[in-house]
């Protein structure tokens, strides 16, 4: 199929065109979220407001205590409240314990393992 200069011309156009014009009609509509939710603003304060530090020390409690480390699509590592690394989940690689992630751990936590 060959294309006449004329055509690619047309078609380069309309191709340039395109986000300039979607953008004005976009502009032009009414806006999916308002500006004001009707949010207090106490509500919107208690969002940012620091709590007290709160400190566990009881070897039982820290044993379910982690937080997911990790990057996106690059596995899951967990930090124990310990400070040990524990529950490897490295995608790709073989699994030498018969661990699923799911959500079903919130309820029923995993025992940590180095």
């Amino acid at each position: 199929m060959s294309l006449s200069r004329r055509h690619l011309l047309k078609l380069a156009g309309s191709a340039a065109l395109g986000p300039a014009l979607s953008s004005r009609l976009a502009a032009s509509q009414e806006p999916l979220v308002p500006a004001d939710k009707g949010l207090s603003r106490a509500w919107i304060a208690n969002l940012t407001k620091r709590g007290a530090p709160r400190i566990i020390t009881d070897p039982k409690a820290l044993k379910n205590i982690g937080m997911p480390v990790g990057g996106i699509c690059c596995g899951q590592v967990y930090l124990g409240g310990d400070g040990r690394l524990w529950h490897w989940d490295i995608f790709g690689a073989p699994k030498p314990y018969p661990y699923i992630t799911s959500g079903g751990h919130y309820a029923n936590p995993m025992v940590p393992e180095s």
